[in-house]
């Protein structure tokens, strides 16, 4: 048996076309800050001792810095005294108030 091949018709075609834009996902990149001012870093010092969660994912979307700078920021306010580690389990740390 052959089968004879028919004419793709301009609907299925157009419809195909439709199909595979809808398909690709959209991913929108966010652009953080590099660099942080002197007043956002006294901001930083007063809000993030009374943040319920404190994690270096959770100040970078917060604030709108790199994880990399959230990072320094928290290992400062520790330095200080003004929040204490909580748990670090390989790169994950979690941070939380100091004990009144």
């Amino acid at each position: 048996m052959v089968k004879k091949n028919k004419p793709i018709s301009k609907q299925s075609s157009k419809g195909a076309k439709e199909k595979e834009e809808t398909k690709s996902p959209s991913h929108e990149t966010i652009r953080r800050e590099l660099i942080i001012s002197e007043e956002q870093k006294q901001e930083m010092e007063k809000e993030i001792p009374s943040m319920r969660v404190i994690t270096p994912s959770a100040i970078a979307k917060k604030y709108g810095v790199r994880v990399s700078i959230a990072k320094a920021v928290l290992t400062e306010l520790e330095m200080k005294g003004l929040i204490h580690r909580v748990s670090s389990k390989g790169k994950f740390k979690l941070y939380s108030k100091p004990a009144a």
